[in-house]
């Protein structure tokens, strides 16, 4: 059974992006992919190549920024938050945000950012085990995969040494 679609409009294409903002934070590029891949597909569906889907997107995107439901400045400080707290190096971090379309914001969130990359280093050792976390017997015949691990994660060499070398845990600071 084929389905009836409605033409693709201005005001239907606004209607997708506010549906889809709802349920995901993104950036204007984001947004504008989501969008575009949206329009072509109806646009295709319909049989209506001629359609300028480039100009559609472009207003609603400019529409739905101007109205402040997407502030690329606000979701690269949010993802910057979540990412280190979920311990990844800075260098994660960039790339992350470059690949949502917020390089732009990246330097100025990281600044802003509390946490540094020793802090997200201890924090991925803790959650994935690695280093002074480790049972003792483990150690050892586990610091090479410990060390991949950290690297793999972003963090310089000298810091997954330190982290993965270390005596012990350091204890959490107090609130």
């Amino acid at each position: 059974m084929k389905r009836c679609m409605r033409r693709l409009t201005e005001r239907s294409l606004h209607n997708a992006a506010l549906f889809y903002l709802r349920r995901y934070a993104a950036s204007e590029t984001q947004l504008t992919r989501v969008l575009t891949r949206k329009a072509r597909r109806r646009a295709k569906e319909q049989g209506d190549e001629a359609t300028d889907v480039a100009a559609l997107v472009q207003a609603v995107v400019a529409q739905v920024v101007r109205a402040g439901y997407v502030d690329d400045a606000r979701l690269a400080a949010a993802k910057v938050s979540s990412l280190h707290r979920a311990g990844k190096s800075r260098r994660a971090i960039r790339f992350t945000l470059r690949t949502k379309g917020l390089a732009a914001h990246a330097e100025v969130a990281l600044a802003g950012s509390q946490t540094s990359d020793a802090d997200a280093a201890w924090t991925l050792a803790r959650k994935k085990k690695l280093g002074p976390y480790r049972p003792a017997g483990l150690r050892a015949e586990r610091r090479t995969k410990d060390l991949a691990a950290m690297a793999r994660a972003g963090f310089s060499f000298a810091l997954a040494r330190a982290v993965v070398d270390a005596a012990s845990a350091p204890s959490p600071a107090a609130p």
